[in-house]
C-alpha cells in the first residue's frame, strides 16, 4: 500500500516538473498528487487492515446470522431483536473473553425472570448492558440476584449508548416506565462526549442542542454524507494510522452543560411517569467527579462509584486488557444499589 502510494506520488511529481505551466501550477498539481496518493492509501489500508483487537459474534441455537446491532431510526443502532450469539474478544490473537450475549424479542439483553412486582429499568452503555461478561453476569442480572428476585429488571443499555438515546427512547415512547419504577441511568465522565458527537461509533444517534434553559432534538448527529469518512477514520484511528484523538476527547463547559441537561430532560420523563430517577456515576477521575457534581447540583439523586464501593480496588477486577468491567465488579455494585434500595436510601 506504501508503495501504490509513493508510485503515485513520484509520478505526479514526475507530471509537474514536465508539465509547461506556470511554476505555481506545477506546485498545485504536486500538492494534488501526493494528497491524492495519501488518500488512496488511507483508503486502501482502511480496507484491508486487520486490528490487534477484535470482538466476533458467532450466532446460537439456530440463530439467523447477522451482527448483534442494526441500523436505528430513533437511536442510531439498537440491537437486532432474537439475536443469541457467542461473543468472543481476542487481543493479538489471545481470547480475553468467550461469553454469550442473548437478546430478547424486545430487541434488549435478558435477564433472570422475576417473581415480585418492583420493576427496575436500566439505562446505559457497555458498562451495563455487560460487554465481556454472561447473561446472569451484568449488573441488572446481578441485581436480581441481590433482591433475592423480588424485582423485574429490565436492561434497556446497548454497548456504545450515551445519555441521547436514553432520553430519545422516553421522548418517542420507545422505553415506557412502568408506575413506581426505580429507574437507574449508569453515566461515565465520557458519555459528555458521546452527547457532543465525539464517538466515532456513533454517527447517526441523536443530536440535542442547547435550547434556552433546556434541550431540544435537531436530528441525527452526523449528517449522511460525512458518516463514510468517519468510519475510514475509524478504523484508521484503531489502528494506529490516525491518532485516537482525531475525533475529540476534550469536551467544553457547554458540552457538559447539554450533557447535564439531557439527563435532567430524562429524569424529568421518568418522574412525570411516577418513576425514580437515580444516577450512578463512575466518578474515579478529577473530571468526572466534576461531572457529578453538576448532576446533583441540578437536584438529580446521584449515587457515586467511589462511595458505593469505598475503598475496593477495581482495576484488578476489570476484564484482562479491557476496559470493561468484570463479573466481580457487576456483583459488589448490585449489592450494594440492593442494599440501599432496600434502605430507601436517597444518597
Amino acid at each position: 500500500m506504501a508503495a501504490l502510494a509513493l508510485a503515485i506520488a513520484a509520478g505526479c511529481a514526475g507530471a509537474a516538473r514536465r508539465a509547461r505551466t506556470p511554476r505555481r501550477g506545477r506546485a498545485w498539481l504536486l500538492a494534488s498528487g501526493t494528497s491524492g496518493a495519501a488518500t488512496i492509501y488511507l483508503l486502501v489500508a482502511a480496507a484491508v487492515l486487520e486490528p490487534s483487537v477484535t470482538a466476533r459474534f458467532h450466532p446460537l441455537d439456530g440463530a439467523a446470522a447477522g451482527p448483534l446491532h442494526q441500523p436505528d431510526a430513533d437511536l442510531g443502532f439498537a440491537h437486532r431483536p432474537g439475536a443469541r450469539v457467542r461473543a468472543v474478544r481476542e487481543v493479538e490473537g489471545r481470547v480475553t473473553y468467550d461469553v454469550v450475549y442473548t437478546i430478547g424479542a424486545d430487541g434488549l439483553r435478558v435477564t433472570p425472570p422475576a417473581r415480585g412486582a418492583k420493576p427496575v429499568v436500566f439505562f446505559g452503555c457497555s458498562y451495563t448492558f455487560g460487554d465481556g461478561v454472561d447473561d446472569d453476569e451484568t449488573l441488572p442480572a446481578q441485581l436480581v440476584a441481590a433482591l433475592g428476585g423480588q424485582a423485574d429488571v429490565v436492561n434497556r443499555a446497548v454497548g456504545g449508548y450515551g445519555s441521547h438515546q436514553m432520553l430519545r427512547a422516553l421522548e418517542t415512547g420507545r422505553a415506557p416506565i412502568p408506575p413506581g419504577a426505580h429507574v437507574f441511568y449508569q453515566g461515565l465522565g465520557d458519555h459528555v462526549r458521546r452527547v457532543a458527537g465525539k464517538a466515532p461509533w456513533d454517527d447517526a444517534g441523536p443530536r440535542y442542542e442547547l435550547d434556552g434553559d433546556g434541550v431540544r432534538w435537531t436530528g441525527p448527529l452526523h449528517a449522511p454524507l460525512v458518516r463514510p469518512l468517519r468510519g475510514i477514520a475509524r478504523v484508521l484511528a484503531r489502528n494506529g494510522i490516525l491518532p485516537r484523538r482525531v475525533f475529540g476527547y476534550a469536551v467544553s463547559d457547554d458540552e457538559r452543560e447539554l450533557f447535564v441537561r439531557v439527563v435532567v430532560r430524562a429524569a424529568e420523563r421518568v418522574h412525570a411517569a411516577g418513576g425514580r430517577f437515580t444516577v450512578i456515576f463512575w466518578d474515579d477521575t478529577p473530571d468526572a467527579s466534576t461531572v457529578a457534581d453538576l448532576l446533583a447540583a441540578r437536584g438529580l439523586e446521584v449515587w457515586r462509584m467511589t462511595a458505593l464501593l469505598p475503598g475496593v480496588d477495581r482495576a484488578p477486577l476489570f476484564l484482562p486488557h479491557d476496559t470493561h468491567p468484570g463479573a466481580e465488579i457487576h456483583r459488589l455494585l448490585a449489592a450494594a444499589v440492593a442494599q440501599r434500595m432496600q434502605r430507601g436510601s436517597p444518597s
